[in-house]
């Protein structure tokens, strides 16, 4: 298994997704692919503020697509199930923590 940052580039080939791991290494992302981020749990500093902190939280697992091509900026995107039969897509943003490979 595979982790880090979700990413994009651009090369000749044109727009890739990738995962630039904590060494610098680039995983690249192919649709269909195994896919997992890392959700985040709000909290409000304290009663008094408005001041929001994010804490990390559980993995929500599902496939990898993108629409590299039509949108501009290109998206990614996370295709999971939520219930048999139906599937839910949700467009990833860059930056958010990512891993990839069997089980991810």
């Amino acid at each position: 298994m595979r982790e880090g940052i979700l990413r994009l580039k651009r090369d000749a080939g044109g727009y890739r997704h990738y995962i630039e791991t904590a060494s610098g290494e680039q995983v690249e992302l192919h649709c269909g692919c195994c896919l997992a981020v890392q959700l985040a749990k709000m909290k409000y500093l304290d009663r008094y503020s408005d001041a929001i902190l994010y804490e990390p939280a559980g993995w929500l697992q599902g496939r990898y697509e993108a629409s590299l091509y039509d949108d501009s900026p290109p998206k990614a995107y996370l295709y999971f199930s939520v219930y048999p039969g139906q599937e839910l897509a949700c467009v990833l943003p860059e930056g958010i923590k990512a891993r990839t490979g069997p089980g991810a």
